[in-house]
């Protein structure tokens, strides 16, 4: 299996998703406890 960050062929097909500033925070915050691996995973060159 590979994962593969792209564009979307056309603009129609991008989506924004609203995220209020407190559940901006609780994903900083699930990221920041999580346990911390060796390698972090990379996915078509992002990670983090």
């Amino acid at each position: 299996m590979e994962y593969i960050i792209e564009d979307t062929k056309t603009t129609s097909g991008t989506r924004d998703v609203p995220m209020t500033p407190e559940v901006a925070g609780c994903f900083k915050h699930i990221i920041a406890n999580r346990n911390h691996v060796k390698v972090e995973p990379m996915i078509d060159g992002y990670s983090g």
